[in-house]
C-alpha cells in the first residue's frame, strides 16, 4: 500500500487531468453499452414487422423506447429505411464513444508523460545530492536500471493499467447492470466465476511481486556487468580477456533467464486457468440464455444483447490478471526507486559562513574510518598548513593520503577531531561554497562527452576563449591545435576516449585551474606525462600560483624542488614533516623512496 500511495502521490499535480480523463472514459463506455441495444431493436422490433415469427417480443426499456421512437419519427416505414436509420444511429453512438475515448486517452497520455518526467527529474536530482558514502555501496548499473527500466515500468502502469482498471470496472458495472435489469438469475449466472477468478488473481499478484523483485535484482547485476565492461573495454582488450568477460556475462544472463522463465511459467499457469473459468462462465450463460429463449422468458433480441454484455463482463475478468501483473511489477519498481529516494541527501545547511580568503588549514586530533569498516583510515592526525604553502604528501598505500583530501572536501564527516579553516571548524562553512574554493585534480581524470573547450570550462561555462587558452598553456596543452584539426572544439568522445592518459590529465588540470580555487589539490596528476612535461607543468604552477595553497600527492620526488614542505603519512598519521633534508634524515620510508629512485635514475643513465 505504501508503494501504491507513492504512485498516487507522484500523479498528484495532474489529479484533475486524470479525473477529467476518467469521466470522459466512463462516458465513452456508457455509449458502448448502448450498441447492443441496436441489435436488440433490429431483432425484436424491426424483423417482426416484416417477417412472421413466433418468437417472444423483448422487454422495452428507456433506451429501446427512445430508439423505436426515433425510427418511427424519421423513417417511411420501409425495411431499408428503418435499417438505414438504425445503422446511422449505431455509427453515431460508436462515433461518440470513439471521440470521448480518444480525448480521454490523449489527456491521460499527456499527464502520464509529465508524471514520468517528474519522477525522472526527482530521481536524478536526488542522486546528485546523495553523499559520497552512498555511492561506495551501490553499483552504477543498479542506479541506471532504476532510473530507466523501473521508471519505464511505472510509466506503463500509470498510462495503461490505471486507466485499464477504471475502464474494466466501468464495463463490468454497466454490463452487469443491464444483465441484472433484464433477468436477475441470468445476471448471477453471468458473473458466477468472478469470485474464483478474483481469488486466483490475488494469489497470482502476490507471487508476481516476489518473482519480479528477483528478476529486477538479476537485471541490476547484468546491467552492472555490461556498464563495467564497456567502461573498461581498453583493459579487457589489453589483457585479451574478451572470452572471460563473455563467460561472466553469460553466467549472469543465465541466472536472469532462470528467473525470467519462472516468471513466464507463472503466467502460463494463470492465463489458461483464468481463460477456462471465463469460458465456462460464457458457456453457462449462453446455455441458460438459450433455455430462457426457448421457454419465452426472454426474447431472441435480448439474448443477442445479453450475449454481448456477457462477453463484456468476461473481458474485465480476463484482463484482471494482466492488470494485477503490471501492478505487481510497478509496485516492485516503485519500491526500488523509493529505496533510493529514502536515502538521506547530503546536508547543505543554509546561512553558513562563506570562505572569503584562505589563511590557514589545520587538522587537529583527526580520527576517521569508512562506514562498515573496523580499522581507522586516519588516526590522531595533526597537521597545519598556512596560506601560500606548497605541500607534498607522501606515504605508502593505505596510509590515508586520499582520505585526508576527501575529509577536507567533506565527502565524509569526521568521526573525532576537527578540521579548522582560518581557525573556524569546517562544519561552520557552507559545504558547496567550500568545495567551489577547493580545486581537486585526480590521477584518474574523468572527461565528459564534449569538446576540449567544453571540458575545460565545465565549472565556468561563461569562460572566455582567452581564459581557456591561458590555463591550457599552463597545463602544457600547447599541441592541441597541431594534433587536432578542430583544435579546442574537438569532441573527445565518451570519457575522453580519443585522448591519451597524459592529455586527459592535463585537460583535467586546466579545468581545475580555470575554476581559480583558493586551494589546489593535485593527486598524482602527472603520473601519465613524461618527466620534461611534468617539470614544465610544475614550473608554470609554481610561477602562476605561488600565492595559492597547493597540496600535492605523489610518489615521484621530482616534485620536491617545487614544494615548501614534505609531509609523510603512515598508518593514518603524520610520521614526519619538513624540507627534503630534514625528512631524509628522520623518516625511513622517505629515505627508501629516495634511494630507490636515485638508483633507478643512475641505472638508466648508465644504460
Amino acid at each position: 500500500m505504501k508503494n501504491l500511495y507513492q504512485i498516487f502521490k507522484l500523479i498528484q499535480p495532474w489529479r484533475w487531468s486524470f479525473l477529467f480523463s476518467a469521466i470522459l472514459l466512463i462516458v465513452g463506455i456508457f455509449f458502448r453499452m448502448l450498441e447492443p441495444k441496436m441489435f436488440q431493436v433490429a431483432v425484436d422490433y424491426i424483423a417482426p414487422m416484416f417477417i412472421q415469427s413466433g418468437l417472444k417480443s423483448g422487454k422495452t426499456d428507456g433506451v429501446i423506447s427512445a430508439v423505436i421512437a426515433f425510427l418511427n419519427s424519421f423513417s417511411d416505414g420501409s425495411l431499408w429505411s428503418m435499417l438505414g436509420l438504425l445503422a446511422f444511429l449505431y455509427i453515431l453512438v460508436s462515433l461518440c464513444r470513439a471521440v470521448f475515448v480518444f480525448i480521454a486517452n490523449t489527456i491521460n497520455a499527456s499527464s502520464t508523460e509529465k508524471a514520468s518526467q517528474r519522477l525522472r527529474n526527482m530521481f536524478f536530482s536526488h542522486v546528485q545530492h546523495l553523499p559520497m558514502r552512498y555511492f561506495a555501496s551501490v553499483s552504477t548499473g543498479e542506479l541506471i536500471q532504476r532510473s530507466t527500466g523501473d521508471i519505464e515500468t511505472i510509466r506503463r502502469f500509470i498510462g495503461n493499467q490505471m486507466v485499464e482498471v477504471l475502464r474494466l470496472t466501468a464495463i463490468f458495472v454497466f454490463s452487469s447492470y443491464w444483465l441484472f435489469k433484464g433477468n436477475v438469475v441470468f445476471g448471477f449466472i453471468s458473473i458466477c466465476a468472478t469470485p474464483l477468478i478474483a481469488i486466483s488473481a490475488i494469489l497470482f499478484f502476490n507471487k508476481e511481486q516476489k518473482i519480479w523483485q528477483k528478476h529486477e535484482d538479476e537485471a541490476d547485476k547484468l546491467n552492472a556487468i555490461t556498464q563495467e565492461n564497456i567502461a573498461g573495454i581498453r583493459v579487457v582488450k589489453a589483457f585479451a580477456q574478451e572470452e572471460q568477460e563473455k563467460l561472466k556475462f553469460d553466467q549472469q544472463n543465465q541466472r536472469k533467464l532462470q528467473v525470467a522463465l519462472s516468471h513466464a511459467k507463472l503466467h502460463t499457469a494463470f492465463w489458461p486457468l483464468s481463460d477456462l473459468l471465463v469460458h465456462i462462465q460464457i458457456v453457462l450463460s449462453v446455455l441458460f440464455g438459450g433455455y430462457l429463449v426457448l421457454n419465452q422468458a426472454i426474447s431472441l433480441g435480448e439474448l443477442i444483447s445479453y450475449y454481448t454484455y456477457i462477453v463484456m463482463v468476461a473481458w474485465p475478468m480476463r484482463q484482471v490478471g494482466r492488470t494485477l501483473s503490471e501492478m505487481g511489477m510497478a509496485l516492485v519498481a516503485m519500491d526500488r526507486i523509493q529505496s533510493v529516494l529514502d536515502v538521506e541527501e547530503e546536508e547543505f545547511a543554509s546561512n553558513l559562513k562563506i570562505l572569503d580568503k584562505l589563511e590557514s588549514i589545520e587538522f587537529q586530533d583527526l580520527w576517521f574510518r569508512y562506514p562498515n569498516e573496523e580499522n581507522y583510515a586516519i588516526r590522531n592526525l595533526n597537521l597545519k598548513i598556512i596560506k601560500g604553502e606548497s605541500i607534498l604528501i607522501l606515504g605508502p598505500m593505505g596510509s590515508g593520503k586520499s582520505t585526508l583530501l576527501k575529509l577536507l572536501l567533506r565527502f565524509y564527516e569526521i568521526e573525532k577531531g576537527r578540521i579548522l579553516i582560518n581557525g573556524l571548524d569546517i562544519a561552520h562553512y557552507d559545504k558547496q561554497d567550500l568545495r567551489s574554493k577547493i580545486g581537486m585534480v585526480l590521477q584518474s581524470a574523468f572527461l565528459f562527452t564534449d569538446t576540449l573547450a567544453g571540458n575545460i570550462s565545465y565549472a565556468r561555462k561563461t569562460a572566455q576563449e582567452a581564459e581557456i587558452f591561458e590555463v591550457a598553456s599552463i597545463a602544457q596543452l600547447k599541441e592541441v591545435e597541431e594534433i587536432f584539426s578542430d583544435g579546442f572544439q574537438t569532441m573527445v568522445g565518451e570519457k575522453g576516449v580519443s585522448l591519451s592518459g597524459g592529455q586527459k590529465q592535463r585537460v583535467s588540470l586546466a579545468r581545475t585551474m580555470l575554476q581559480n580555487p583558493e586551494i589546489l589539490i593535485l593527486d598524482d596528476v602527472t603520473s601519465a606525462v613524461d618527466t620534461e612535461t611534468e617539470a614544465e607543468i610544475l614550473h608554470e604552477i609554481h610561477k602562476n600560483w605561488r600565492d595559492r595553497t597547493t597540496l600535492m600527492v605523489s610518489h615521484r620526488l621530482t616534485l620536491v624542488p617545487f614544494v615548501d614542505r614534505i609531509v609523510i603519512l603512515e598508518n593514518g598519521s603524520v610520521s614526519a614533516e619538513g624540507n627534503h633534508e630534514q625528512v631524509l634524515k628522520t623518516n625511513t620510508f622517505y629515505k627508501n623512496i629516495h634511494e630507490v629512485q636515485n638508483t633507478l635514475e643512475a641505472e638508466i643513465e648508465v644504460y
